[in-house]
């Protein structure tokens, strides 16, 4: 027989208007016996071997970038979200020599039944910029400013018409799903393989934001990929990178290594940004 406690309680009216508590009575837990054939017994057996060998196989480091946070980039006038993911990016070429398909979840809870889109970050503007700051010695400082600005205008534009409900990874699926029930499953743009690169995500990222201190992560989506969640606190940057162990060609902390680096490289540039303009607006006081 369970045992049973009785605990005060305030409902719902009480806790508003400050009535007389009344007692609640809560019955105690107790296990559940389960009747498992041995059919389920051994699906579940081999789900859990499946689960611990991927457990063991993930690569999680977790990183904090204590030069500066999301003040100093909002007084520089960017969106800390769009600085962070132009760092992503820069980081991947550095460490790969090339940019891939990035996904950052975007909420789209302001529209009717919204659940989320793709913000994506690999943008030729992007491209030109990582170049720049890794492949040309010929760069001048100044390009490499502009280029900068270029990208996080770029950047900034693309998770303002995401979060708008105007991004195209949700309208392409939705295009698909409506071709298969129309009997049309084989269109050309849905089989050529720049569609299923485009959804070839090795970099799946999101800006998971809170205030106490909580480190959020999770996996790769794909087996040479790298899942990176970041927080970005006022004077500092929380990451966690994973990557899959038996993957050749990621690692997990060289790659949150390399994006200290990036985030240095890009703190210079603002810092370069301040002193061009300085300099405009005492050259424009001058004359």
């Amino acid at each position: 027989m369970s045992e049973r406690i009785v605990l005060p309680m305030r409902s719902c009216e009480e806790s508003e208007n400050g009535a007389t508590v009344t007692p609640t009575t809560f019955r105690l837990p107790t296990a559940l016996i389960w009747d498992v054939e041995d059919e389920v017994s051994f699906a579940i057996q081999e789900s859990s071997k499946k689960m611990n060998k991927l457990c063991n196989d993930l690569d999680l480091f977790v990183h904090r970038f204590t030069k500066y946070g999301k003040e100093f980039i909002k007084k520089h006038r960017m969106s800390p979200d769009a600085f962070v993911q132009v760092a992503l990016q820069l980081t991947y070429y550095k460490v790969h020599r090339k940019l891939v398909s990035t996904y950052e979840s975007a909420s789209l809870r302001r529209f009717y039944k919204g659940r989320v889109d793709n913000i994506r970050a690999a943008t030729a503007e992007a491209l030109a910029w990582v170049k720049a700051m890794c492949d040309s010695q010929q760069v001048t400082e100044e390009t490499k400013v502009l280029l900068f600005q270029e990208c996080i205008k770029k950047q900034t534009e693309i998770l303002l018409y995401t979060v708008n409900g105007e991004g195209p990874d949700n309208h392409l699926l939705a295009l698909r799903e409506i071709a298969k029930e129309k009997s049309y499953p084989n269109l050309p743009i849905f089989q050529d393989k720049s569609y299923w690169e485009f959804l070839n995500f090795r970099l799946s990222t999101s800006q998971l934001p809170t205030k106490y201190g909580v480190l959020v992560g999770y996996g790769p989506v794909v087996p040479d990929g790298y899942g990176c969640s970041y927080n970005p606190y006022e004077d500092h940057i929380d990451f966690c990178v994973s990557s899959f162990f038996s993957s050749k060609e990621t690692s997990s902390d060289f790659f949150a290594h390399s994006l200290e680096g990036s985030l240095l490289n890009m703190g210079e540039i603002c810092e370069k940004i301040s002193q061009m303009e300085l300099e405009a607006k005492q050259s424009n006081s001058s004359t």
